[in-house]
């Protein structure tokens, strides 16, 4: 029998997940600090030790190995939820644009990864107000600011992402490193209201779904 799929654990485990990576990126905030000063110092040859350039590899390693694979299982969670999410508009009789999969194949084709995905959310949201709205006349519908606000961030810290990359990637001089510190500081502090308004939306979502489950598990008594 089709049923809605509980979706709330998910939705909290990607919250968890998404500050887990914010509390990741401060202590990477301060690693890049921390060699910024450095690399100023052997730009101006100033004093500094081998050791301090060993140890400043390592944290770097560790702490982007750790980001890494925090990363990916946020990226794994949310996706769950996302999926498991528009999965269930289906089984509230309710039209969809895309088939389910969409909610994850969308984030990995080239071009349509661009405005695919805050289609699927923004339907989300739309959607369920539809469905909600019919069966309370005393619901308000949804503010979509916060959606709007999560995908241009979502764009801006891509492109960054890239750029940082690349200035890394071809650094060579201790000027170079001291660009690519920067860059990261500031592609962090942009991650802050990225996160943010991730969890947000997942929030703000999840109080949809469990009204939705309320109205579909108690259905209006027929007269």
């Amino acid at each position: 029998m089709n049923t809605l799929r509980p979706n709330a654990d998910r939705a909290k485990n990607a919250i968890i997940l998404i500050i887990m990576v914010l509390s990741i990126q401060v202590i990477e905030f301060f690693i890049n600090i921390i060699n910024y000063n450095l690399y100023s110092r052997i730009a101006e040859e100033g004093v500094y030790t081998m050791a301090e350039t060993v140890n400043s590899d390592f944290l770097v390693a560790v702490i982007s190995l750790l980001l890494f694979t925090v990363y990916i299982t946020s990226t794994v969670v949310f996706l769950m939820w996302f999926r498991r999410a528009y999965y269930n508009l289906k089984h509230l009789g309710m039209r969809r644009a895309h088939d389910d999969g969409w909610a994850v194949a969308a984030w990995f084709v080239p071009i349509m990864n661009l405005f695919r995905p805050y289609q699927i959310m923004r339907e989300l949201y739309e959607t369920s107000d539809l469905y909600i709205k019919a069966r309370d006349e005393n619901h308000k519908p949804n503010d979509f600011i916060f959606v709007g606000w999560w995908w241009a961030l979502w764009i801006i810290s891509i492109i960054y992402s890239r750029v940082s990359t690349k200035v890394y990637l071809k650094a060579e001089t201790a000027e170079d490193y001291m660009n690519s510190a920067t860059i990261d500081i500031i592609g962090i502090i942009v991650s802050v209201p990225l996160a943010l308004c991730t969890i947000k939306v997942i929030k703000d979502y999840k109080k949809i779904e469990d009204k939705i489950t309320e109205i579909y598990n108690n259905p209006p008594e027929l007269d």
